[in-house]
């Protein structure tokens, strides 16, 4: 009925006015098109939905995927954190680090902060379906304490008394109060029943350290490896029986390469969508890349010059330690290794860290004012024709053989007139001697460009300054057992992840001067372990603050090592990836605190 009205209606229009007409309709039509699809924008919003997967490329090979190994290999640590779930999690931010529950439903701690009372969440399971209860986690710490297993984080537990109250509680008591335990509790918890018959003779041989199973985010799913056996990558998926927000993602695939030239390459080629870290002197490489963004992290890493006195006894003169530290300008380090992308430190904490002491001060770059120490600590100048002379004149000493003494010939003595130069480094002028011995060094360093970099720059600078140095660089893979296990070095050219809780126990106290502590100068001082200790205990902020300023003070004073500077981080990633908002970590594993609420896929959903 309609329709015909309105066609009769149409019909008695003439020309110009039907032509008004059908505009009015469509504008009318426009107009509530264009308000409409207001309204709707305003009701509605985009939200992130399952689906999709991500790719990374990592530098190294996983060894240890075990929370209770996985401290010393960026690639364990990783896959740790996207496998394995802990009692707490970190959340960190500007203002520094917090802990929210993950398994634990919550945890309480005595008035005397010695007692802690933690309480697990209620149907708490495996990525197998198995029962995860008290009992792992008892299981778990009680292992960590066990000599036998050799885990780095057997001090963190040290003297701890373990009670399981029942299925989802258990207390842990400590002999003193320790303020940073909390962090302690961070740590993956594995389970009882896949490891409770492993011998800690073969723990580091058993496969679940390859095929891990935790309560993380993301179970181990399939390995790939090359026709050599080495471990090409790993594919995750979701974890459906997650106890916290489940991930996105449906699935996490890890690609491992030797080189980061390789890794970068990998990108390009499109075998992987990020990078775990991006060197800088590559930036250039992936800057204009259309599909990537980069990200800066800030991450509390020191690198650091340390000397070693117990192998290297000219160290344990506190004049040419000194003598060797004002050789060094930390900023052109900066600059030239770094490619700017870093910051000159003074200690061992840094900005934003507790107890950082914005003033603290150490000795400025001065090649002339180090010579002079050297000096004074009786190592002389001597050209090199002097020093040949010298050497050659003296007796040869007696072997002894089977029939007695037998006297090599004492070579005839030569003027420094008639002496052939000896052959000495680049850039080294003259020897610096006493009593007729050269002094020599060598840096020892990994193999990793801003590194090596800076180990050469220095050695350049000791040669300048009349020492013979020499650069060892040690491939990655060995670097754990041929040099930091043994502490096998003279000097040592190192970066170190410090805890974000500003505890240099580990990396100070004269307990953790042997493996696996990571007191890699072997430095001991009572007054430095008091201060150390005291920090520990205290839970009022003022009052440990002035003391972790008093202890960098002191320990700068006596220079067991040269702080050098703290490098930025660069990590790659799709731009396809959102809700990676972190800036700030505190080791490179960090980045994925938050990959429960990384997504690619989005719907429509009210506002």
């Amino acid at each position: 009925m309609v329709i015909v009205l309105l066609r009769r209606f149409i019909s008695v229009l003439s020309r110009t006015e039907r032509i008004v007409w059908w505009w009015s309709i469509g504008a009318l039509t426009i107009s509530l098109l264009f308000f409409g699809s207001i309204g709707i924008e305003r009701s509605v919003k985009t939200v992130p939905t399952y689906g999709g997967e991500y790719s990374e490329a990592l530098v190294g090979r996983p060894q240890f995927i075990n929370p209770l190994f996985a401290t010393g290999n960026d690639v364990d640590r990783d896959l740790v954190k996207l496998i394995f779930a802990g009692l707490l999690k970190p959340v960190m931010n500007d203002e520094g680090i917090s802990f929210k529950p993950d398994l634990a439903e919550s945890v309480t701690v005595s008035d005397d902060q010695t007692v802690y009372t933690i309480t697990l969440k209620q149907n708490l399971e495996w990525q197998d379906g198995q029962k995860l209860t008290s009992d792992d986690v008892m299981f778990t710490l009680q292992t960590i304490q066990n000599p036998d297993w050799k885990s780095p984080l057997a001090v963190s537990f040290r003297g701890a008394e373990l009670v399981r109250i029942d299925n989802r509680t258990i207390t842990i008591k400590l002999s003193q109060p320790f303020t940073l335990f909390l962090q302690t509790l961070t740590v993956g918890i594995i389970p009882q029943h896949l490891w409770k018959n492993v011998l800690p003779s073969n723990a580091r041989l058993a496969e679940y350290n390859i095929k891990p199973v935790g309560a993380g985010p993301f179970r181990f799913s399939t390995v790939t490896k090359d026709k050599d056996g080495a471990i090409h990558s790993y594919t995750l998926e979701r974890n459906q029986y997650y106890h916290d927000q489940k991930p996105y993602l449906d699935r996490v695939i890890v690609r491992f390469y030797d080189t980061s030239d390789q890794a970068i390459a990998g990108v390009e080629h499109g075998e992987a969508e990020g990078l775990q870290v991006l060197p800088r002197q590559y930036r250039e490489r992936l800057a204009n890349h259309a599909n990537l963004r980069l990200s800066l992290l800030r991450l509390p890493q020191s690198t650091d010059l340390f000397f070693n006195d117990v192998q290297m006894k000219v160290l344990q003169d506190p004049i040419v330690r000194d003598a060797l530290s004002r050789s060094i300008n930390k900023q052109e380090l900066v600059d030239t290794a770094l490619l700017g992308e870093g910051e000159v430190i003074q200690g061992p904490l840094l900005p934003g860290m507790t107890g950082y002491d914005s003033e603290l001060v150490t000795p400025a770059f001065n090649i002339e004012e180090a010579g002079k120490l050297l000096e004074s600590a009786g190592w002389k100048r001597m050209d090199a024709a002097t020093f040949k002379a010298q050497k050659s004149s003296i007796p040869a000493k007696k072997v002894k053989g089977k029939k007695g003494s037998v006297a090599t010939p004492t070579p005839t003595p030569v003027s420094p007139a008639e002496a052939t130069p000896a052959k000495k480094p680049s850039g080294m002028p003259y020897y610096r001697v006493k009593k007729g011995e050269a002094l020599k060094l060598s840096i020892t360093t990994i193999d990793q460009r801003d590194l090596k970099e800076s180990a050469q720059q220095i050695a350049t600078w000791w040669r300048a300054l009349g020492i013979d140095t020499t650069v060892n660089i040690i491939d990655a893979k060995d670097f754990q057992t041929q040099v930091l296990a043994p502490r096998n070095f003279e000097t040592l050219l190192y970066g170190q992840i410090i805890n974000s809780d500003s505890d240099p126990y580990p990396f100070w106290h004269s307990s953790q001067a042997k493996t696996p502590g990571l007191n890699l100068a072997q430095f001991s001082d009572k007054k430095i372990d008091q201060l150390i200790d005291q920090a520990r205990k205290t839970s009022d902020p003022k009052q440990r603050s002035d003391i972790l300023k008093e202890f960098q003070r002191q320990l700068v004073k006596q220079l067991p090592a040269v702080f050098l500077y703290s490098p930025t981080y660069t990590y790659v990633l799709p731009i396809t990836i959102n809700g990676m908002a972190q800036t700030r970590i505190t080791k490179p594993s960090d980045r994925f605190n938050t990959l429960s609420q990384w997504y690619k896929k989005t719907r429509w959903a009210l506002k």
